[in-house]
């Protein structure tokens, strides 16, 4: 069984090389990512994101939640000045291309 960080990950890695995924496994982990989004680092939910995009996922009503997750967790800290959640530069860079998708 998957983690969080093992999903991203393995869906990342598939996307650097340029492998193609089967349809049917990408939704098997699209699924299994969105059953424990709550324990995905932002980072994770970006890279996974950006892959989805390099695979021209189409199923957009899949991906939103992941979306969601990233507007909740950054409203949840942007009043705190002590505990600001940061999202790295190729993190924000990722989030574009994906927007562009």
């Amino acid at each position: 069984d998957f983690n969080s960080q093992e999903i991203a990950n393995t869906v990342l890695a598939y996307a650097t090389i340029g492998r193609k995924v089967d349809s049917i496994m990408l939704n098997a982990f699209i699924y299994k990512a969105t059953t424990m989004l709550e324990k995905f680092k932002v980072q994770g939910i970006i890279n996974l994101l950006w892959s989805l995009a390099v695979f021209n996922f189409e199923d957009a009503d899949a991906v939103d939640p992941f979306f969601s997750r990233i507007t909740e967790g950054y409203n949840l800290y942007v009043n705190k000045k002590d505990n600001c959640l940061k999202i790295s530069t190729e993190g924000l860079r990722q989030l574009h291309q994906v927007s562009l998708w």
